[in-house]
């Protein structure tokens, strides 16, 4: 098997052809031959059924849907402690249908300063947290907080009996909406449909859709349903040809009226240069949804001094020219609007210097794409 980001060189799959069975057929199967290769390999005994976990409790207790059981910092949910508690931010987001969860770091008060953990702060932002709240129990059995002189002694006495906190621990709390549902997050789209009118809809932007392609499908067959056009905004990266990807893929296809696709380096030198990644997965992702008749925007980053190469516009807008199914290319020029996000993280930027592109280049761009 080819390499993933989640999986290790050692890993083997294993394929299964079976006919007229459930989801516990599967599972029974593929319990009983680990079994066997345990005790044959290691002489280890495992006891059958194996522990099953539902998809969100996975999400719920560690944030992941393929949760390592021997990882400490469970996330702990405080939402009933503080439905009714003396801190109005806490108790708002309760009120307003959302959670407050929790973690402790064990051991960690000494090893992070005010900071650190203000740059942890600002980091969680960029997965949408509105803000990490922190308590402190020094080794000394001095308590200091962002939160607890605005909750009552019992309050906060409840919230580190749940965290299990000891002095020398940190305990790190997020308050935000809570998992939300292909149904939910509808609902909520729909409420503008009125402001898109007949010729627009609904488009899934990212991070990185494709890394969430089964709710992505579920969420686009619900507005089907509705007669909502849907639009994915990609770059990409994630496609494979592999056949366990592509059912998925082409299971979102059937569902997606139109892609909006990046490409930002047409040479796949340049482009790993530029991203760290290979292109050649992204230009293939192109010529598949040509082949299979999908519509499709095409979009380039012009970035002056890596994106903005005359041959390599020129090779872009040949292999855009030769797709059957571009509908519109667009230029995204370069800006800076996001440069203070790297700044309070602390992050060196890496286009540090690099300008926007004039509206001269941007014209000169649109005409080597083959746009004029």
């Amino acid at each position: 098997e080819d390499l993933r980001a989640d999986r290790q060189p050692e890993f083997t799959q294993i394929d299964l052809e079976m006919s007229f069975v459930e989801e516990d057929d599967v599972i029974a199967v593929n319990e009983g031959f680990l079994q066997r290769v345990f005790k044959e390999v290691l002489g280890v005994d495992i006891q059958l059924p194996l522990p099953r976990m539902p998809w969100k409790e996975a999400m719920n207790r560690f944030g992941s849907d393929k949760p390592d059981l021997r990882f400490g910092m469970e996330i702990k949910d405080i939402s009933d402690i503080c439905a009714d508690c003396s801190f109005a931010v806490f108790q708002s987001v309760v009120a307003n249908g959302g959670t407050v969860r929790l973690i402790n770091a064990e051991g960690c008060a000494d090893k992070f300063t005010r900071k650190e953990i203000d740059k942890l702060g600002e980091w969680i932002k960029t997965y949408r947290a509105k803000g990490l709240a922190w308590m402190k129990l020094g080794a000394d059995g001095k308590m200091t907080s962002s939160f607890a002189k605005k909750m009552t002694e019992d309050e906060v006495a409840a919230i580190k009996e749940r965290a299990g906190a000891k002095d020398g621990d940190l305990v790190f709390v997020v308050a935000d909406a809570d998992w939300q549902t292909a149904d939910e997050v509808l609902k909520k789209a729909l409420r503008y449909k009125n402001y898109w009118g007949e010729k627009g809809g609904i488009t899934v932007s990212g991070g990185e859709p494709l890394l969430q392609m089964e709710f992505v499908t579920e969420f686009f067959q619900k507005a089907k349903k509705k007669g909502v056009h849907t639009a994915l905004d990609t770059a990409g990266q994630p496609f494979s040809m592999e056949p366990e990807f592509l059912q998925k893929f082409d299971a979102l296809m059937e569902v997606t009226d139109l892609v909006i696709l990046d490409l930002k380096e047409i040479e796949d030198d340049k482009h790993r240069a530029l991203t760290g990644k290979t292109n050649q997965n992204i230009l293939q992702m192109a010529t598949y949804l040509s082949d299979h008749g999908k519509p499709m925007w095409i979009r380039h980053v012009l970035v002056p001094g890596l994106t903005d190469d005359p041959e390599g516009l020129k090779k872009t807008g040949a292999f855009i020219a030769g797709l059957r199914t571009v509908e519109r290319v667009e230029i995204l020029p370069y800006h800076t609007l996001g440069l203070f996000k790297w700044e309070k993280l602390g992050i060196p930027y890496t286009l540090e210097g690099v300008r926007p592109p004039s509206e001269q280049e941007k014209k000169q761009a649109e005409e080597l794409l083959g746009m004029k």
